[in-house]
């Protein structure tokens, strides 16, 4: 079966809904599709998220929703190929960790966000070396 979408939802700042469709309910601000859930299947119990399965952050679709932990969520995504900073071998972080390269050079040539590169070379993501 096909996505679903919301028409008319409000748009957050990326870095605040992350690409997810959000609606008002009660005067509350709600993600769309931890909406959708909890009308068609009940609450959400503590610990688990609502997951895509068809990795489409707008869509609606209930057949498409599955409850899983951050965990699940992360391998989910890894398999996937959807985590940039996991596309990138430990070898690769090392020259990037490295390299006296400006931040948007290295982007372009590993083909990931400048802010990953950030990331990376601060040590917000990919710690264990």
């Amino acid at each position: 079966m096909n996505c679903f979408f919301v028409e008319d939802y409000i748009k957050g700042t990326k870095s605040r809904s992350a690409g997810y469709a959000k609606l008002k309910r009660n005067y509350i601000t709600v993600y769309a599709h931890r909406h959708v859930w909890t009308v068609c299947f009940g609450d959400i119990p503590n610990g688990m998220e609502v997951m895509h399965t068809c990795d489409n952050k707008l869509c609606v679709n209930p057949e498409h929703l599955v409850l899983g932990t951050r965990k699940d969520n992360t391998i989910d995504a890894v398999k996937k190929g959807r985590m940039a900073n996991q596309k990138l071998s430990d070898e690769q972080v090392k020259e990037i960790r490295n390299s006296k390269e400006m931040g948007v050079v290295l982007a372009k040539k590993y083909k990931v966000s400048p802010q990953l590169i950030t990331n990376l070379r601060n040590r917000h993501c990919r710690k264990h070396f």
